[in-house]
């Protein structure tokens, strides 16, 4: 299972992913807009325009059969989005209807949804299941709510319910993710996308191999970030993540930055009873970018996310960051943290 943070504007996120049978997208954006970097945890959706929900053109259209959804009004927009969530949203308005299928995950999902979160400060808009995909569109009011919803999303990926629909079809297995963004201050606008991704291997022609021992070219200045196998693999996998370490060695070190920022992050965490497994494995920072990577248990991601909740009140932040982690041991997460800064020329 690997997670990814992606590139949903305004979104805190957990999400799981089959990272061994698709190639991971972009997922980068400013965390001072309170987007889905700062979200968090989670896993990248296994880029949807692979799903076999329909298809989309190299301009964006999707075709297929239209089935249009009708949205609740503080969701009317989604449909427009140009994002991970509108994308998401046109494809399912064009997938075929599997009416036996659908009902029967849609009830399971509802009774989920009912014995983790409290009626009073959830309530769900929108539960919609087609052939091979789900969409929930839910509001929460107070902080409560948010980190309900991250628990409960922690749990759908967790509980093994998603396996066994996965396996009972052969469209399995399931990927998605649950976010949520904050329009105001206490209102939560909440959502998952869930879909059968299919036993597909990513197209040779269209996937490169990226290793962090290749060589870098004559004449370029480079100073090596350890990274144990576990953590070269997550890198590895994410072309985005790839790219950021490869730049983050070849870059100077500014010392008193760097030297702040490493004992910051590390700090971070500490006060909280809920993050007690959390691990930093190794932390770098060097001109305008870090490295941070962690390990924790997968019963913990959930509070993770809800921790970086706050990060842009820290006095000392100014920093954009993506966060993409995946199942390195049984139950316990590897989490790749990349931070950086802006540098006024």
């Amino acid at each position: 299972m690997s997670n990814d943070a992606t590139d949903v504007d305004g979104q805190y996120r957990v999400q799981r992913d089959i990272s061994q049978q698709l190639p991971h997208g972009e997922s980068s954006s400013r965390s001072q807009s309170a987007s889905l970097d700062k979200s968090g945890l989670i896993r990248n959706e296994g880029d949807t325009s692979t799903n076999s929900i329909a298809s989309v053109s190299d301009s964006g259209e999707v075709s297929g059969p239209y089935n249009p959804i009708s949205l609740p009004a503080e969701f009317a927009g989604l449909a427009e989005q140009d994002d991970k969530l509108g994308e998401f949203h046109r494809m399912l308005e064009h997938e075929a209807e599997d009416t036996e299928w659908a009902m029967g995950l849609e009830r399971e999902l509802e009774n989920l949804i009912s014995e983790s979160l409290d009626s009073s400060t959830v309530t769900v808009s929108l539960l919609e299941c087609r052939s091979k995909s789900c969409e929930i569109l839910a509001n929460g009011y107070g902080h409560q709510a948010f980190e309900d919803w991250m628990h409960m999303a922690t749990d759908l990926f967790s509980s093994g319910m998603l396996d066994e629909w996965g396996a009972a079809s052969e469209a399995g297995p399931f990927s998605g993710g649950c976010g949520a963004s904050e329009p105001q201050p206490g209102i939560f606008r909440l959502n998952c996308q869930l879909t059968l991704i299919g036993q597909q291997a990513p197209d040779s022609d269209e996937t490169t191999d990226f290793s962090l021992s290749a060589p870098y070219p004559d004449g370029v200045d480079y100073e090596r970030v350890t990274v144990t196998d576990d953590f070269s693999q997550l890198i590895e996998s994410n072309s985005d993540f790839y790219e950021f370490h490869r730049a983050l060695e070849m870059e100077s070190t500014d010392h008193g930055w760097s030297s702040f920022i490493e004992a910051q992050l590390m700090e971070l965490f500490a006060a909280n009873p809920e993050l007690q497994s959390l691990e930093f494995v190794h932390v770098e920072c060097r001109m305008t970018r870090c490295e941070a990577l962690m390990t924790v248990d997968e019963f913990a991601v959930a509070a993770w996310v809800v921790e970086l909740h706050g990060f842009d009140d820290l006095p000392w932040h100014d920093l954009t960051f993506t966060v993409h982690s995946g199942e390195i041991q049984d139950g316990q997460m590897g989490i790749v943290w990349l931070l950086q800064r802006q540098i006024d020329d």
